[in-house]
């Protein structure tokens, strides 16, 4: 009977594994978001690429392509990193470099649907202070909605 037991457990099918399908560790990302400032709404594109250091946290560096020209460099933690849909905190640090170089402290949180491993959509809300944009502090609002496509 020992025989046979051995003999099932070799050939019993193993059940598949969804932990760990979305994962986003080892990925070079391309993103594409639309951001809006919600006390002047006027959408602004963002580009950039992303990176999944660790299968919780995704470092990115965007290009914002708004009124000012400006950049984001940011971290990401993803809450449910194997889940297909990741709730995320981010914390970055903006700058705009109309009159000279303009840094800020972004923070903010959200929601990624990932479709596959190679491809997600997300919806984030933040909040981007500075201190100094050449007329005094400002801080704002920021929905943004965009899509990531990743290889790897």
């Amino acid at each position: 009977a020992p025989a046979d037991a051995d003999v099932a457990a070799r050939t019993e099918p193993e059940m598949p594994v969804e932990e760990g399908e979305f994962s986003h560790e080892g990925q070079l990302g391309f993103v594409v978001r639309g951001e809006t400032d919600v006390k002047d709404p006027s959408l602004g594109p963002t580009v950039g690429l992303s990176f999944g250091a660790l299968s919780w946290l995704e470092l990115s560096g965007l290009a914002l392509i708004q009124r000012s020209t400006g950049a984001r460099i940011a971290a990401t933690v993803l809450v449910l990193p194997r889940s297909a849909m990741k709730p995320f905190v981010r914390l970055g640090v903006p700058m705009f470099f109309e009159g000279g170089t303009h840094a800020g402290i972004h923070g903010g949180a959200g929601l990624q649907w990932d479709m596959s491993r190679n491809l997600g959509l997300g919806v984030d809300l933040s909040v981007e202070h500075f201190s100094d944009l050449g007329l005094g502090s400002y801080t704002a609002a920021v929905v943004g909605f965009g899509a990531q496509a990743r290889a790897f």
